[in-house]
């Protein structure tokens, strides 16, 4: 995985979203702010969404704009602030 997440630390990344074998993961870290893993086989792509871009990675450009679309139409839901209930 990219980022270099050691074995013993365990970090939760919901499945947001499967299609075609694409899985989208959302992350949301205080270093690096919301962002999404976008996982296509053995490609791996970081994408942040403010603002919406590739931040690392490599995957067949299908998938990347496949992914920067389907974000790029949930990009504001996704930002708003998440109630506690």
């Amino acid at each position: 995985m990219l980022g270099g997440a050691s074995e013993t630390e365990t970090t939760y990344m919901p499945v947001i979203a499967k299609f075609c074998g694409i899985v989208l993961r959302l992350l949301i870290d205080r270093t690096f702010g919301t962002h999404v893993h976008v996982f296509y086989g053995d490609s791996e792509l970081v994408i942040g969404l403010n603002p919406l871009r590739v931040i690392q990675g490599d995957a067949p450009s299908w998938v990347r704009e496949w992914a920067l679309e389907w974000l790029g139409r949930r990009q504001r839901k996704m930002l708003l602030p998440r109630r506690s209930d």
